[in-house]
Order: C-alpha cells, then sequence, then structure tokens
C-alpha cells in the first residue's frame, strides 16, 4: 500500500536528515529529546523519562549520567520516595534545551510549509491517529506508549 512506503520513506528521509539539523550538530543529537522532555516536564522520573522517551530504564539511565557528566542535568532524590530520582534542567542544560527547541520549531517550520495551516492540522490528527493505532497493537492492547507521548511529541529529528 502507498501509505505505509510512504510513511517508511518519510521516517528514513527524516532519521537520515539532510544535513541542516542545527540542533543535532555538537554531540547532542538524541539528546535533544530528552532536553525538551526535560524542559517540559521539569522533575520528571527517571521511569517516566524513559516510558516518553519509548527506551528501556538502563538505556535512559545511562543517558541521563552523561548528561549530568556534562553539567547539563541534576538529579534529586524524590522527598516523598527517595527510592525515585527526580531530574532537572541545569542552567547550561536549559539555555541547551532553548537553543534545541527553537531550531527544532524552525527545522519543522521549514519542512513543513508545503502544507496550509488546515492540511499540517489534519496531518497531525491523522500521524497522532495512526501512532495511538500502532501502539495498541492488533490485540488492543498497550504497547507502553505513555499518554502525551504522541501527541506534540516526536517532531524534529530528535
Amino acid at each position: 500500500m502507498a501509505i505505509f512506503g510512504n510513511v517508511r520513506l518519510c521516517s528514513r528521509l527524516l532519521e537520515r536528515g539532510d544535513g541542516r539539523q542545527r540542533h543535532c550538530r555538537g554531540g547532542f543529537r538524541g539528546r535533544g529529546r530528552l532536553l525538551t522532555l526535560l524542559r517540559e516536564h521539569e522533575g520528571i522520573s527517571q521511569r517516566e523519562l524513559a516510558d516518553r522517551l519509548g527506551i528501556r530504564a538502563p538505556s535512559a539511565s545511562e543517558l541521563i549520567e552523561r548528561l549530568v557528566a556534562d553539567g547539563l542535568v541534576e538529579k534529586r532524590l524524590n522527598a516523598a520516595d527517595r527510592r525515585v530520582w527526580q531530574l532537572f534542567l541545569t542552567e547550561k542544560g536549559t539555555r541547551l534545551a532553548d537553543v534545541v527547541g527553537r531550531n527544532r520549531r524552525e527545522e519543522a517550520d521549514a519542512l513543513l510549509a508545503v502544507f496550509s495551516p488546515d492540511e499540517r492540522v489534519q496531518l497531525a490528527a491523522l500521524l497522532e491517529k495512526l501512532a495511538l493505532s500502532l501502539a495498541r497493537g492488533r490485540d488492543g492492547a498497550s504497547d507502553g506508549v505513555a499518554d502525551g507521548v504522541v501527541a506534540g511529541f516526536g517532531a524534529g529529528c530528535c
């Protein structure tokens, strides 16, 4: 079916990029999503972060430790549950998240310039519907995609 062929092609082209993804330069490819998520959800737990990123907890932990070492993220124990680490951007991390976010918006605007505002809304709604259907699977069970992961997240290459 042409739809899935085009979805796969778009996915490959977005993943490969064209060298214009400024927010991915400087060794931050893949970390942009995490920084953006932390900017939007200050104090999120490591487990919730992994769920929202759609990665395993050990992978998230490794990524977080690198960001802590780079001075971008700070881990704090949850006062109510001392087994839970909460994550916060440092001042340096906040500045970088702002740059990444601005660059992502500019790139998304450039990529989507071929669509009218109404077409953008329609495309977003259709892609969200498809993503939720894929996350549920054929048996209707959730694939572990956290609420809020699909809506408004995943734009750009990171």
